[in-house]
């Protein structure tokens, strides 16, 4: 079964600060149910939290959350989504930016219709802190030079849920973005 996205409640009631001199923190938070752990690597397994702004860097990132899991199994990675902020989500109809048919993680440069090359990473590989709860903070690592800029688009911070919980617990997950001009 393909993958689907699911939007945190204020990804679009909360729009990106665009064109804003300096850096600023954007922190956002969603509960998640037992149910939607237990079978999250089949449906609903990326999350769409954050919008890094067009002409934007990641200068940073926090990811915060509870125990997640009776048992030591849930695992997610952290990047940036294949569709583009205020467009369809990639789907077998309407294909990502990427050329994915399904909404993912992007791992490799995208070439623009400008020519323009643009490299892609993930953020965050194999976290496991949904296991116990706790935070996770790139503030004091290097930039995120993994991930270019792109001038012409806002992009979506996603998080993929890879491993789901065999037993779930309800609970939050919070994605904070350091974001400053490029």
């Amino acid at each position: 079964m393909a993958k689907t996205a699911q939007l945190a409640p204020e990804l679009y009631s909360k729009p990106p600060k665009t064109a804003i001199g300096g850096a600023r923190f954007d922190f956002r938070s969603m509960e998640l149910t037992k149910a939607q752990l237990e079978v999250a690597a089949a449906n609903n397994a990326i999350i769409a939290f954050g919008v890094l702004p067009a002409g934007h860097r990641l200068a940073g990132l926090v990811v915060e959350c509870d125990d997640l899991s009776e048992a030591a199994d849930i695992v997610f990675n952290v990047g940036i989504l294949n569709s583009y902020y205020d467009k369809a989500v990639a789907s077998a109809s309407n294909k990502g930016f990427d050329n994915g048919t399904a909404p993912a993680l992007v791992s490799a440069s995208i070439t623009l219709d400008d020519g323009t090359v643009i490299a892609y990473g993930n953020i965050l590989t194999g976290a496991t802190i949904g296991q116990t709860g706790g935070r996770v903070d790139t503030l004091a690592l290097a930039p995120m030079n993994n991930i270019g800029v792109d001038k012409l688009h806002d992009r979506i911070v996603a998080i993929d849920i890879t491993t789901q919980a065999t037993t779930g617990k309800a609970g939050t997950i919070g994605l904070g973005l350091l974001i400053d001009q490029d």
